[in-house]
């Protein structure tokens, strides 16, 4: 998928994705354990669902155009902020000071997120607020590997964050595939 991870291999959630994720088949029937949006107080006895619009991962799509539009937008500016920093997250895998360079990184992506709320036009901006997201989950991300180089000098004993990284790698590239468009 390329606005979500894939699930971990082996996770509950790879092994089960209909019921973790909520899949369900065309012209299928489902039950909820839980309200939907905009029922607060009472449990929806029945929904439908209407799905306006569908994007593809090499950008084309069907339904409303305004909302694959947006959508494609959306993209392209995760794209450009994945692609300025993946490499930086990349060389975490090979690095000889975890500590260091994920230090270094996560001063950087905060030092980013500083820099581009300076400008107030620019803050309000549908782009600043999609970037600043994509840095925030790096952030994290950076947070976890530093906890991480805490006890340990490199990422071969933990696959889970390795796999993280690599899930990131992956995506990037499929944001940036899925934000061309033939304007």
């Amino acid at each position: 998928m390329i606005d979500a991870s894939d699930p971990f291999p082996g996770s509950i959630e790879a092994k089960k994705p209909a019921e973790v994720f909520g899949w369900i088949e065309p012209q299928s029937r489902k039950r909820i354990g839980h309200n939907i949006f905009g029922c607060p107080e009472d449990p929806a006895i029945c929904a439908r669902v209407v799905i306006e619009m569908v994007l593809f991962d090499d950008g084309s799509g069907e339904g409303v155009e305004l909302l694959q539009h947006q959508k494609l937008e959306t993209r392209k500016a995760r794209s450009r902020e994945l692609q300025r920093w993946i490499g930086r997250v990349s060389e975490l895998r090979q690095t000889a000071d975890l500590s260091t360079a994920a230090r270094r990184l996560y001063q950087d992506l905060v030092a980013a997120n500083h820099e581009s709320e300076q400008d107030p036009d620019a803050a309000a901006s549908n782009d600043f607020k999609i970037a600043s997201l994509a840095r925030r989950q790096l952030q994290n991300l950076t947070v976890e590997l530093l906890e991480y180089a805490k006890t340990h000098k490199s990422l071969d004993e933990v696959p889970y964050i390795l796999w993280r990284i690599k899930d990131l790698e992956k995506r990037a590239e499929h944001v940036k595939r899925g934000a061309a468009t033939n304007e």
